[in-house]
């Protein structure tokens, strides 16, 4: 009777380590996939920053400025003379404090925060 038990023991102390050991392995391919997913983000962000270069020097000067022209909000750099871009936004959808900031010449630092602007208010 103690062998039976023995025996059962055994048996599920292999089960145990068998299923260890493969959620072990697994772990270490999930692990190996994430470094190299990340190197691949890494290396397309580099490429994408030696690509376009006249995102980050328009963004070293000083950010943007939002205007109104012709009812509509246009995008200019940090130097308020060069237009970066004129979008389709009129301003009458906007909030009115946030048409307020916009007729005064509402200042974006960052590209992230003007295509955040962008984004929420384009149709």
């Amino acid at each position: 009777m103690h062998r039976w038990f023995y025996s059962i023991g055994v048996f599920l102390l292999l089960c145990l380590c068998s299923f260890a050991g493969y959620n072990y392995q697994q772990v270490n391919v999930l692990r190996a996939q994430v470094q190299e997913m990340q190197k691949e983000m890494e290396s397309e962000a580099q490429i994408s920053r030696q690509t376009n270069p006249v995102v980050e020097t328009a963004t070293e000067k000083g950010g943007y400025y939002l205007v109104e022209e012709d009812g509509m909000v246009s995008v200019y750099h940090g130097d308020r003379t060069t237009l970066y871009e004129t979008t389709g936004i009129s301003v009458d959808i906007l909030p009115a404090n946030l048409q307020e900031e916009i007729r005064a010449g509402k200042y974006v630092k960052s590209e992230l925060e003007l295509y955040s602007f962008l984004e929420n208010y384009s149709s």
